[in-house]
């Protein structure tokens, strides 16, 4: 709350390792919604053996009268062990000049939906899953987030790449035909069509490679109903 302005930081559902929408929303003094505000996501992980890093980013586009839709990839959870997340949400209003920061700390649940590997130029690079996110038999929209760690406050998203998917039932040892490839859809997303035939554990694994050839390859584990 800033002299009357508030800002409110909504999820859809708990927060987990891997890709999340989150959605911001910026009321004025009166109540009323706020548009043509900027709103910036810088989200922190204060990790136990003191090394500091951040996450990826997509910031707030405003999707309808003070409403604005970012994401955030966590890389990993918190917990007692690991550290603690906290997100810091600023905006600035350029129709009144009125500004504020808020600092949120989150709680990021454990998730099988973000994989990472090392890759052949040495980057750590990391594979998130946009959808599905709660998978169902038959085939359906699969899309990733592809980001590359540079260094702890540099998350770069990767374009431009070629991903190969391979869905397998390992405790039927099974495939399923009918997938499509996802292809770039720009900031580093991907989206194509995964098949799942029938109920259980899955797992697809994304090959990954680019100019230079094969980057490596990261495993995504659905639990398909």
């Amino acid at each position: 709350d800033f002299d009357g302005y508030q800002l409110q930081v909504v999820s859809h559902g708990p927060l987990h390792a891997g890709y999340n929408v989150v959605m911001a929303h910026l009321t004025d003094p009166t109540g009323q919604p706020v548009s043509g505000a900027t709103i910036t996501y810088k989200p922190l992980m204060t990790m136990k053996d003191g090394m500091n890093h951040a996450a990826p980013v997509e910031q707030p586009v405003e999707e309808a009268p003070g409403m604005y839709r970012g994401a955030i990839g966590f890389s990993m959870p918190d917990g007692p062990d690991l550290g603690d997340w906290t997100l810091d949400a600023s905006f600035t209003d350029p129709a009144s000049d009125a500004s504020g920061e808020a600092s949120f700390v989150i709680d990021v649940a454990p998730s099988k939906l973000v994989s990472s590997f090392e890759a052949t130029d040495g980057s750590k690079v990391f594979v998130m899953v946009v959808a599905p996110s709660e998978p169902v038999i038959g085939k359906q929209p699969f899309e990733v987030f592809v980001v590359q760690k540079k260094g702890m406050m540099d998350w770069p998203a990767l374009d431009g790449l070629t991903l190969e998917i391979t869905p397998e039932m390992p405790t039927m040892g099974h495939g399923s035909p009918g997938n499509e490839n996802p292809v770039a859809a720009g900031d580093g997303h991907y989206a194509g069509l995964v098949n799942f035939t029938m109920a259980g554990p899955w797992k697809v694994t994304v090959a990954l490679s680019g100019e230079a050839g094969t980057l490596g390859e990261a495993v995504l584990e659905y639990d398909v109903r």
